[in-house]
């Protein structure tokens, strides 16, 4: 899935780009830019070009710059998705969640407060957004 060749896990969760029916359906696009990389090709001149390119990109785009058309094949734009994930740009593209090795332990869908307050406690997390709201809160103290 990912441009870079970097291996990354994700959830295969329906309505991301995990899901074949989403992926399928999406428009390739490569508009952020954050995952380029540099591409050398020879000219017939002897000159060097460099260009940018990203797997990601549309198949005939990445051929045009210099890349083999073959590599695109199943990349995603992680640019574009992560944002989408975080709530931006999810027109752009659709939603994906990665994960690290700690992934194997999930065992059910948890909202971020949700796991903030299993931590912390939700009267911890009620009190603090209260403060947040009233503009009374105070930075918390650094344990050394």
């Amino acid at each position: 899935m990912s441009p870079t060749g970097y291996p990354i896990k994700y959830l295969p969760l329906e309505g991301t780009t995990a899901d074949p029916e989403i992926y399928a359906a999406r428009t390739r696009i490569c508009n952020r830019g954050y995952l380029l990389q540099s591409h050398l090709e020879e000219q017939a001149d002897g000159t060097t070009k460099e260009t940018y390119i990203c797997p990601a990109m549309p198949p005939e785009q990445y051929a045009r710059l210099g890349g083999d058309a073959g590599e695109t094949e199943g990349r995603v734009c992680l640019c574009n998705g992560l944002l989408s994930t975080a709530g931006y740009y999810d027109d752009i593209e659709a939603p994906v969640v990665t994960m690290g090795v700690s992934g194997k332990n999930i065992h059910r869908r948890e909202t971020a407060r949700e796991i903030v307050e299993e931590i912390l406690t939700p009267a911890y997390v009620a009190q603090r957004e209260k403060e947040l709201q009233t503009g009374s809160f105070r930075v918390l103290e650094t344990v050394t």
